[in-house]
């Protein structure tokens, strides 16, 4: 499996492959049996009834692409309601200004924007492209890191795959955070708005 970060390049409707082809993991139906559930404490979350290996592709996050300037109007709004489906598509982006894209799972998406946040998650994003060749408008895919049982629920890191302590430290600063409901030996007790 590629290094966290990096981008996945599949093959895509100009390829001459064939639909089994090994570079086109996502491309194939899945057969993973999940179910959205309920959690006390945190909300609504995915489980998985089956056991997924280690190294899978699970979903991509589904919603309506739309431009920064306008996933900040929303995202203004959404935090008043405390919760937001929004992800940036800021792969190949120095920061938050160079992001040019948003996908806004909010009214429209699929089981994905019910991955709740882990400090030890068993999911990781990579950026994906097949078809679209503008990397500014790549899939987000989820992937499993490792082994996950039957009942065990899905996550990821809402910091990203480069969570270390120096993301810990500057987020020790930032004002404004949740409470992380993770439940980990590994949680760090919150994470930022």
């Amino acid at each position: 499996m590629l290094k966290p970060g990096n981008v996945i390049y599949e093959c895509n409707s100009k390829c001459t492959c064939l639909s089994n082809c090994v570079n086109r993991v996502s491309q194939r139906r899945s057969d993973l049996t999940l179910m959205i559930k309920r959690f006390p404490k945190k909300g609504w979350g995915v489980i998985t009834r089956r056991k997924i290996p280690e190294r899978v592709f699970v979903t991509y996050y589904y919603g309506e692409i739309i431009k920064s300037t306008e996933a900040d109007r929303r995202g203004s709004q959404y935090d008043t309601k405390g919760l937001t489906y929004l992800f940036d598509l800021d792969y190949n982006a120095e920061d938050h200004d160079e992001c040019a894209y948003t996908v806004d799972a909010t009214y429209f998406g699929n089981f994905s924007r019910f991955f709740n946040h882990s400090c030890d998650p068993n999911l990781v994003v990579y950026p994906l492209i097949n078809d679209n060749a503008d990397i500014r408008l790549h899939h987000i895919a989820f992937f499993t890191s490792r082994e996950i049982q039957v009942g065990e629920e899905l996550t990821f890191n809402y910091f990203g795959n480069f969570y270390n302590e120096e993301v810990e430290s500057g987020l020790s600063k930032i004002k404004e955070k949740y409470v992380c409901k993770c439940g980990s030996t590994k949680c760090i007790g919150y994470f930022h708005k």
